[in-house]
């Protein structure tokens, strides 16, 4: 029976790729515990990357449906450049509130965004 649950896992491609991401975000403040780097602004920026990577990772799958489905290339021009406003936001909010928010916290959690070419055709199921 375990043979059968182990399958369906790796069948479902999403599910595997949110537990490859978990585990890369874990280990990366694991790592930086321990070493001691880590202080309140860098996680917050830390954090804030990642959400925002993920977030524009999914915006890019609706932007790819709306164009399919409208053809219209003024919308979809307006919203890429929405999408790259959720890439710009997090620095703009780093650079006035640094006690609060790392900006190197926020360039290490947008790691997601270089990966988006190897890992676009795997989550198509």
């Amino acid at each position: 029976m375990e043979l059968d649950w182990t399958m369906n896992v790796y069948k479902n491609k999403k599910f595997f790729l949110y537990l490859i991401s978990l585990i890369l975000v874990f280990s990366v403040i694991l790592t930086l515990i321990i070493l001691k780097k880590v202080n309140y602004p860098w996680l917050v920026g830390y954090f804030l990357g990642i959400s925002c990577s993920w977030s524009g990772f999914f915006y890019n799958q609706f932007l790819v449906k709306k164009l399919l489905s409208t053809i219209d290339p003024f919308l979809y021009l307006m919203l890429f450049i929405l999408k790259l406003g959720i890439y710009i936001v997090p620095f703009l909010i780093s650079f006035y509130l640094q006690n609060i928010v790392s900006p190197i916290g926020i360039l290490i959690g947008l790691y997601g965004v270089f990966l988006l070419p190897f890992i676009k055709n795997k989550t198509n199921n």
